[in-house]
């Protein structure tokens, strides 16, 4: 196991010089404080707080981690955050990983080089098996807890929807309305795509339809836009596309649209588009979008006083917090009539 000792050797100071940058940063030279700092990362070495003087030297902030917080459903989150943290007195500070697990545990060790007294983390999606074992080994260090994704191999607390559930009434909604040949949009790889997708599968099960498409939208906007454009297009001369698309968050929804518009395909008229978050600009879509209403807020909120309970030891906390989502009826479902080049609004 790395030690105190092997980091003074790898970066050329004495020990004493190390334990100032863990314990007293600021009284050491910014050049020498560089050198330790990268020599502890490129060891994987991290302080042990329990043993040392740091666990005393709190400074009432909270580290927040998302993939994306130019994404209004993220950014609900760390507002929830922020609010219920401030009520207690903390302060926030927030990183943004791209979704890039490289990224996310640079994150993890900055924040916690600021000695933040716990992080709430919503992990990247594609993970790698070269930080996972460091980027753990740091948040053992600290308070942790997730929020909106599962890891695995991560035993800390998490709070998210219910994707299951939420999932399958998305998918029985559009079944409801006589959609059998549905197009499912997905993320990537993930325990939360996962159960999603489940869902979304076993709904199709309950009633007897076999799926069919399915296309990787990796969520984002510009990726759904042109995969899916890429796959109706392919399917034009056939004139055989599917009359529903089911995306696993708004913004692919919103790409989707993008690509039907583009190629003279109505929505809801000819595909109906089914979405999932209800971020604040999915009612301002030409037709207003359907989706499911993730509480980004109240997960915020969860996660938070989850975390205070935690860094108080004041309860009981749950290791795993499943809160619903509801669905928001807009105007981009039609209902498909057994006439099948009939198709009637959905009112």
């Amino acid at each position: 196991m790395v030690n105190l000792k092997d980091v003074a050797k790898r970066a050329g100071v004495s020990s004493a010089t190390v334990s100032r940058v863990i314990n007293s940063p600021e009284k050491v030279n910014p050049s020498t404080r560089e050198i330790v700092e990268r020599a502890m990362k490129e060891l994987s070495y991290v302080p042990n707080i329990s043993a040392s003087s740091i666990m005393t030297k709190r400074n009432k902030s909270i580290g927040i981690i998302v993939p994306d917080i130019a994404n209004a459903f993220f950014s609900n989150i760390v507002r929830g955050i922020q609010d219920r943290c401030s009520e207690c007195g903390y302060s926030v500070l927030v990183a943004n990983s791209d979704d890039i697990h490289k990224k996310e545990y640079d994150a993890v060790y900055l924040l916690y080089s600021h000695r933040v007294d716990g992080m709430i983390l919503a992990a990247s999606g594609i993970r790698d098996p070269e930080y996972s074992g460091d980027e753990w080994k740091i948040l053992n260090n600290v308070p942790t807890v997730l929020v909106d994704r599962e890891v695995d191999g991560a035993d800390f607390p998490i709070i998210k929807t219910d994707d299951f559930k939420a999932s399958y009434t998305a998918t029985q909604y559009l079944i409801s309305n006589g959609h059998r040949n549905i197009l499912y949009l997905t993320g990537f790889t993930s325990m939360m795509d996962r159960y999603r997708r489940s869902g979304y599968l076993e709904a199709l099960a309950d009633h007897g339809i076999m799926h069919t498409s399915e296309i990787a939208g990796q969520f984002r906007l510009d990726v759904a836009y042109r995969e899916v454009k890429k796959y109706l297009s392919s399917l034009h001369s056939k004139g055989q596309y599917p009359t529903a698309i089911f995306a696993g968050n708004d913004l692919m929804a919103i790409g989707a649209m993008k690509a039907c518009s583009e190629l003279k395909i109505r929505v809801p008229e000819d595909i109906s588009i089914m979405g999932y978050d209800n971020i604040p600009f999915s009612e301002c879509t030409m037709p207003a979008l359907t989706t499911m209403n993730q509480p980004a807020y109240e997960l915020g909120v969860s996660s938070a006083n989850c975390l205070m309970s935690i860094m108080t030891q004041s309860g009981a906390v749950e290791k795993r917090t499943l809160i619903e989502a509801s669905l928001v009826c807009r105007d981009s479902v039609c209902k498909v009539a057994k006439d099948k080049d009939l198709i009637i609004k959905n009112t």
